[in-house]
């Protein structure tokens, strides 16, 4: 029997949603494919997102060795966020280039790839924020809309030298293969929301320890955020609803900052400063918002499982699609979720029936929908063999001809 090799170049082995996904889709063909070996390709972050010029070059050149190293696959997938390959966008489009160039059996898994449109801050927005003298505030929007319009610029490059050289697409939703069809004209594209888990039956219940650590009562109704700390997670809009949900309602914070934005001597992240602010100014939190940090993944998805309701109020920020999500979409007994084009474009391919949504920012109908959910018995899964783990591996090796 021939052995054929796929490369796989993702932040493989880091604390991160792609690092996690990739060893998702490497297991699964690992496991079930007898004549296919899939190997991660590892991207050293802090040498990829140095801004030293003399480490730019290092990672330069670190991407070179890789590109010959990928030369000797019979395919090669390219797990494609921008931040993962550089800081400065004409050191990503050049370093992803390279790697796309290096191997003509290749395909490119496009997690955020939005292309069209440019964001602009809200002006209402702004003029309360200056009139409120929140200056850290205003800086960090006018901040994200000049980033959107960037990275809408540089996902548009990535993917035209992508299609100029045949690689084979893959976007998790309908509206992302639209847009690039539209805008390129191009047809090798493949939709699949991401999976993590099919199936899973927990050993123990963590959360009870949590309750029992947290001297909480077994009436006390448990709601978990899981996740990175950062702010399109939404993370005030579920403080400001809490506010209006009786008290036996509990937040579970369980996510840590990213380490993207550790920065040298600032004492607390601005974005986490924020929300404890929130939480002194409004002394009936106190003893119902938790943060407790990160979990490891068979933590994360035990504790999932069991929590009462999970809530994902993101706002809109372009990704097409969330591991946390999809997570939580399979394991958590009741979601409550913003109306993000993300969410909206899972729901046309899978069709939950545990969810519930609202608009984004309106604390108001979060807390609305997170009592009139807990009121429901939970529905029983209605499983959907259209999108598994296993059609997901499936889907990465017809991508790169390796399914024969």
């Amino acid at each position: 029997m021939i052995i054929k090799k796929l490369a796989i170049v993702s932040s493989y082995g880091e604390s991160c949603g792609n690092a996690a996904f990739t060893k998702v889709i490497i297991d699964s063909i690992n496991t079930t494919q007898a004549n296919v070996v899939a190997e991660p390709i590892k991207l050293e972050l802090p040498l990829m997102q140095s801004t030293n010029s003399q480490i730019r070059k290092k990672a330069d050149e670190a991407i070179a060795k890789m590109a010959q190293q990928l030369c000797e696959y019979d395919a090669v997938n390219l797990q494609i966020e921008a931040g993962l390959y550089g800081t400065y966008p004409r050191d990503i489009y050049r370093r992803i280039k390279k790697l796309i160039s290096a191997n003509k059996n290749i395909s490119l898994t496009l997690h955020s790839p939005r292309i069209l449109g440019q964001d602009t801050p809200r002006s209402r927005r702004l003029i309360k924020l200056v009139l409120g003298f929140r200056m850290k505030s205003v800086m960090r929007e006018l901040s994200s809309a000049i980033t959107n319009a960037l990275n809408s610029r540089l996902n548009r490059k990535i993917i035209k030298f992508a299609c100029r050289n045949n690689a084979s697409l893959t976007v998790h939703t309908q509206r992302s293969k639209n847009n690039i069809n539209w805008l390129f004209g191009y047809d090798d594209i493949a939709v699949h929301p991401l999976k993590f888990i099919d199936s899973y039956k927990p050993k123990g219940n963590q959360l009870d320890v949590i309750r029992g650590q947290l001297g909480l009562d077994p009436q006390d109704i448990l709601i978990g955020i899981f996740g990175y700390i950062s702010n399109y997670k939404g993370h005030l809009t579920a403080l400001q609803a809490m506010l209006d949900l009786p008290a036996h309602y509990k937040l579970l914070i369980l996510g840590r900052q990213h380490p993207q934005t550790i920065r040298s001597g600032e004492e607390l992240f601005p974005y986490l400063e924020d929300l404890i602010e929130f939480i002194d100014e409004h002394p009936s939190l106190k003893d119902r918002v938790f943060f407790l940090n990160e979990l490891d993944e068979d933590s994360f998805y035990n504790v999932a499982a069991h929590v009462d309701m999970t809530w994902l109020p993101y706002v809109e920020n372009g990704q097409d699609g969330s591991g946390i999500c999809s997570i939580c979409m399979d394991l958590s007994a009741r979601v409550v979720c913003s109306s993000s084009f993300a969410f909206d474009e899972l729901f046309k391919l899978l069709p939950y029936q545990h969810t519930a949504r609202f608009d984004i920012g309106n604390y108001k109908e979060l807390a609305t929908k997170t009592d009139m959910l807990m009121q429901q018995p939970i529905s029983t899964r209605i499983e959907n063999s259209d999108y598994s783990v296993s059609t997901q591996a499936q889907l990465y090796l017809k991508s790169v001809k390796l399914n024969k």
